[in-house]
């Protein structure tokens, strides 16, 4: 781990709690996911990818070279959570296809929770919103690191995403004034 890194996700995520190397099943994997809390934005636990920016990613828009970390900041998440193998899942998508994850992009809907215990089906790409602007990036010796933040949504909100475009969706997002981080949160009112 860069200590560079860990200080930014520090700064602005909270101090580490907790740490996973290896999925569910034991198996070592490419990069690790960390739990923090007490950062910026307050009463929310986060989990962030570390190692993933390692990894050169291609833009399949730009052609850019992007080096990537990805983190979820969840309020009132249930004690027993899916939440680490999510980001190794993702994040091990991101490596496979060798490209990054975009503002506006939706991962899923799939078929049941993304997150156990809640009704989200899916995960939205966003820029760090609600923390400050130099949270987004992350000045290296050799690479910048971008942050890509995975807020959950429901099958309902994907759908509005898809047939209307991301930046209504924020639009939206920002009429409504929803926490985003708050799984227990009303689903944006979405009118046909």
């Amino acid at each position: 781990m860069t200590p560079a890194l860990i200080k930014h996700i520090e700064t602005y995520l909270g101090r580490i709690q907790n740490g996973w190397s290896c999925n569910p099943e034991g198996i070592s994997m490419p990069f690790q996911v960390i739990e923090s809390c007490g950062g910026k934005v307050e009463g929310v636990v986060s989990y962030t990818s570390v190692g993933l920016s390692d990894y050169e990613l291609k833009s399949s828009t730009t052609g850019k070279i992007i080096h990537q970390e990805l983190f979820l900041a969840l309020a009132g998440l249930p004690s027993v959570n899916n939440i680490p193998a999510l980001i190794q899942s993702i994040g091990n998508g991101a490596i496979h296809t060798n490209h990054p994850f975009v503002r506006g992009q939706i991962i899923g809907p799939q078929a049941g929770q993304v997150i156990r215990g809640t009704r989200f089906s899916a995960l939205y790409v966003a820029m760090p919103a609600y923390w400050p602007d130099s949270f987004s990036s992350c000045k290296l010796v050799d690479r910048t690191v971008v942050f890509a933040w995975l807020v959950p949504i429901t099958f309902a909100e994907a759908k509005f995403v898809h047939m209307k475009g991301w930046n209504v969706f924020e639009n939206a997002l920002t009429e409504w004034n929803l926490d985003m981080c708050d799984i227990n949160r009303a689903e944006l009112a979405i009118a046909d």
